[in-house]
């Protein structure tokens, strides 16, 4: 069991995106809601992503904005955060479907024949003090959510007795923020996927994934952070070697175009922190000054008994390379992914440090304040295309 918590001090806005409280589902039937007591307005999916905002495309849309909660508009991400797994199944590293993003099945995975649109798997908003808002749709949507948490799925719960037993109208919804989203997916539906040439992995393990997000209604620096818990169980009678768990995004827009202004990230391996900034002080999306943006990793581990802490073991990017350096010959997708969950280039050369020489499993670790160590902008090696470098990361357990 993997548990992987994440802070993230972010600046955000896209009245487009607006939506009744309640959530929305697409053709695929997935549920779509958001959190946006504090100065970030954040969707999530039950198709398994964050920062991902309603649409029948089956990569969905951007859903990350700051700043005004419920009125952002401009856009803070330019990816979804997605997360998967990989691992060794004898003697085959095996991953899941995947392709530009996750497609989960909504539910727990026993109940994986269920309806996808049945409302237990729907994407639940809570939120402290609901009672006091005025009667109307938006009281009755925290209100149903708030009365049907899907404890029986494992959703947090208050045990005011204390005999272990959930007992609805007597024990409550666990509150970690004041308002919060969670609910249920899994990997192992053979079968749902809209475009199966373009998905890659095949690892059907009945994995499930629980997810956890909330936020702060706070005037300090709780009004920029969105914290993030994922839990990962496996339900397959097989166990995995080796595993990985795998965290994908990007949190400051920025274009290729723009190399003068570009966006770019990096990572505080002491500090388990990676950063997202400009290279000047202009934006594309905010002008100046530029705002900056960061992951945090609170805490992440194995659950066997006593847990085991788990640090970030990788920091990448997905580069453009030359061929001509880098030969991808006999590397497939899974290949890729294996390679760069272990700190190398995709196609599985060692990343070499330019500043000390020496390999390394982490991009930019130097600082952008004081401008000493590996940044950014220093490139990586001969044969990657210093413009694919921007401000999206791919960072491993």
């Amino acid at each position: 069991m993997y548990y992987i918590q994440g802070i993230l001090f972010v600046i955000i806005l896209n009245t487009a995106l607006l939506s009744q409280p309640g959530g929305e589902y697409n053709s695929y039937g997935h549920h779509f809601n958001y959190l946006s007591i504090n100065q970030y307005k954040v969707w999530a999916s039950n198709n398994g992503n964050q920062f991902i905002s309603p649409s029948d495309y089956f990569t969905g849309s951007y859903g990350l904005f700051w700043p005004a909660g419920e009125n952002a508009y401009k856009k803070f991400s330019t990816n979804f955060l997605k997360t998967i797994w990989f691992g060794n199944l004898g003697e085959k590293y095996v991953m899941p479907r995947y392709s530009f993003t996750k497609f989960l099945k909504p539910g727990p995975i026993e109940l994986l024949n269920n309806d996808v649109k049945d409302p237990d798997f729907r994407v639940f908003k809570i939120r402290k003090f609901w009672e006091k808002f005025p009667f109307g749709a938006i009281r009755d949507n925290f209100e149903l959510d708030y009365n049907e948490w899907p404890v029986q799925f494992g959703a947090p719960w208050e045990d005011r007795n204390n005999d272990g037993v959930f007992t609805r109208n007597l024990d409550n919804p666990k509150f970690l923020g004041d308002e919060q989203l969670w609910h249920v997916s899994n990997f192992g539906d053979s079968t749902f996927y809209p475009y199966p040439d373009l998905f890659y992995g095949d690892a059907l393990f009945k994995i499930e994934q629980h997810t956890l997000i909330y936020a702060f209604n706070r005037s300090n620096f709780l009004k920029d952070v969105i914290l993030i818990n994922l839990k990962f169980i496996n339900k397959d009678l097989h166990s995995l070697d080796s595993c990985f768990i795998l965290l994908e995004s990007a949190l400051l827009p920025g274009s290729y175009l723009d190399t003068v202004n570009a966006s770019f990230a990096g990572i505080d391996t002491l500090n388990n922190l990676i950063f997202c900034y400009n290279r000047t002080n202009y934006n594309i999306e905010y002008g100046a000054p530029s705002p900056a943006g960061g992951l945090l990793l609170l805490n992440s581990s194995k659950d066997y008994g006593d847990a085991e802490k788990l640090p970030i073991f990788s920091f990448t990017q997905q580069v453009g390379y030359d061929t001509n350096y880098h030969s991808f010959a006999g590397v497939s997708n899974v290949k890729q992914y294996y390679n760069f969950s272990r700190g190398l280039l995709d196609n599985g050369d060692p990343i070499i440090s330019p500043i000390t020489g020496e390999k390394t499993r982490f991009l930019f670790t130097g600082d952008p304040l004081t401008k000493t160590g590996w940044l950014a902008e220093h490139g990586i090696t001969p044969g990657i295309n210093k413009i694919s470098i921007g401000s999206q990361f791919r960072t491993s357990l």
